[in-house]
Parts: structure tokens; C-alpha cells; sequence
């Protein structure tokens, strides 16, 4: 008698529901993976004063440092303007000029 070998095929024996609930599974670790990779810490570094929270030092200080600031001010969006505080704001005066008449 001759020795038959028999190839038999392994077929998972899951349900396709199960196969489903695999899936879902190993996409939700990897989802939340991702999430806590992206959830790192933040700068150490403080945020830079914006144009609207208060009118910087060298506005007062010089001409040139008012034209700064008010191209800067010119350069946001209209959304991100807000009223601006004038309580420490000295503009600059030029000493050897006379102030000009209005008409």
C-alpha cells in the first residue's frame, strides 16, 4: 500500500463578526496611539504681548517706534482687532516744531 498525503486548507474558524471585532479592536489601539503620541508637552516659552494687549514702550518712545506699531497694527486682520488700552500712551512730540493750524 501506498503512503497518501492529504493537504488540508486551515480556515480560520472565526465569524466574520469576530473578524470584524478584530479589526476594530486593532484600529481603536492604534486610533488611541496616536492620540496620546500627539497629546505631548507643550513650549516652555511665554507668548509674545500682541499688538492689542497693551501699546508697547517704544510707541511713546519715538517716532519710528510709533510707525512700527501702527504697521503692525495695520498688518492683523480685522477679526483679530481689539480696543486698544491709551492709558500709558505719550505720543511722541517733536521739540523744535510748532504744532500745525487746522482750517
Amino acid at each position: 500500500m501506498k503512503p497518501t498525503i492529504t493537504i488540508t486548507t486551515h480556515r480560520s474558524r472565526r465569524s466574520p463578526v469576530g473578524r470584524l471585532m478584530q479589526a476594530l479592536t486593532a484600529a481603536a489601539t492604534v486610533s488611541a496611539a496616536l492620540l496620546l503620541a500627539g497629546c505631548g508637552g507643550g513650549s516652555d516659552a511665554p507668548a509674545a504681548p500682541g499688538p492689542t494687549d497693551a501699546v508697547p514702550a517704544s510707541a511713546s518712545a519715538s517716532s519710528t517706534g510709533l510707525k512700527d506699531y501702527l504697521l503692525q497694527l495695520a498688518g492683523m486682520q480685522v477679526d483679530d482687532k481689539e480696543p486698544v488700552d491709551l492709558t500709558n500712551f505719550a505720543p511722541p512730540t517733536p521739540d523744535d516744531t510748532e504744532p500745525e493750524v487746522g482750517q
